[in-house]
């Protein structure tokens, strides 16, 4: 399949944000399941980082078994679009990591990298990293009504053929700066789909963004970053509580909604620098620090 022409050109942070994600697929007979993940690179410095797809631990569920696809990369270092490679991944459980504290887990991808290498394939993949996850202090700076952008695979609402995601778009329910019921969380208001946990939620300003804190009305640049990882769903109860749950994996009208649990249209999303914390927890695996990178997130 021919690449467009406007493809030569640099990718905009919109069209980055395509090849950073990543559909989970988990094989089952009777109930197959599904959910998104990211790319991303822990440790990253000076060449050197700890690949692995981020998602939430209970989109890999107990599941040994799971497949994704790479979009592959043409002689020019872009998407060749339409031409995917599958991966199958075997003894799942052992191959990954989950968080101790929250919904969120890691796929270790060195292995799966070397031997792609060795059968000369080449995936074109985005990874971001450390430096798009704001410090406290960026957090404090952004307003409690931000607009907000997530790219997963919701239901069977995405581009199989092209391997392609489909983007949401939204505000924060809650300010991203202030822990949602004292937990490193936050709500954004938009409908979180079955298969859409584990979705990264980015901030993405191209061109220029509006700063409320700032004296000027209008910054001239981009403004990237990644907020949050979605998790779950807020729902209303028959006893009029308002709890929240996890993202469906599976795609069913009970999976939507029940007698009992009323959407509220609102998901929930895990503070993004909660993924840092996967930096201390490899060093107790035997993985190290790069020479001259620091640690955000402490031992």
């Amino acid at each position: 399949m021919a690449t467009p022409a406007h493809r030569q050109a640099k990718l905009t942070l919109s069209e980055q944000m395509m090849y950073c994600t990543v559909r989970l697929e988990f094989p089952d007979p009777k109930t197959p399941r599904y959910g998104t993940g990211f790319f991303y690179s822990l440790f990253e410095h000076n060449g050197l980082s700890v690949p692995c797809i981020v998602t939430n631990s209970h989109v890999f569920g107990n599941s040994d078994e799971m497949q994704f696809k790479f979009t592959l990369k043409d002689n020019n270092n872009l998407p060749k679009i339409g031409n995917n490679h599958i991966i199958t991944v075997n003894n799942l459980q052992k191959a990954i990591i989950k968080h101790p504290d929250v919904d969120l887990a890691i796929l270790p991808l060195a292995d799966i990298f070397n031997n792609l290498n060795q059968t000369g394939v080449s995936p074109f993949t985005v990874f971001l990293n450390e430096a798009v996850i704001p410090t406290q202090a960026q957090y404090q700076a952004l307003s409690p009504i931000e607009n907000v952008t997530t790219a997963g695979y919701p239901g069977n609402l995405w581009d199989d053929t092209n391997n392609l995601p489909t983007f949401h778009r939204g505000y924060t329910a809650t300010p991203p700066y202030i822990d949602f019921k004292g937990r490193r969380e936050f709500l954004v208001d938009f409908a979180t789909w079955p298969g859409a946990s584990g979705s990264p939620m980015f901030l993405m300003n191209e061109g220029s963004y509006h700063d409320p804190r700032s004296n000027s009305a209008l910054n001239i640049g981009s403004r990237f970053f990644l907020l949050g990882v979605v998790y779950g769903v807020a729902v209303q109860e028959v006893t009029g509580a308002v709890v929240l749950q996890q993202a469906p994996t599976v795609f069913t009208q009970t999976a939507m909604i029940s007698a009992s649990n009323i959407p509220t249209n609102l998901g929930a999303c895990i503070r993004a620098d909660r993924i840092l914390e996967f930096e201390p927890l490899l060093l107790t695996k035997g993985f190290s620090v790069p020479p001259g990178y620091t640690m955000r997130a402490k031992p």
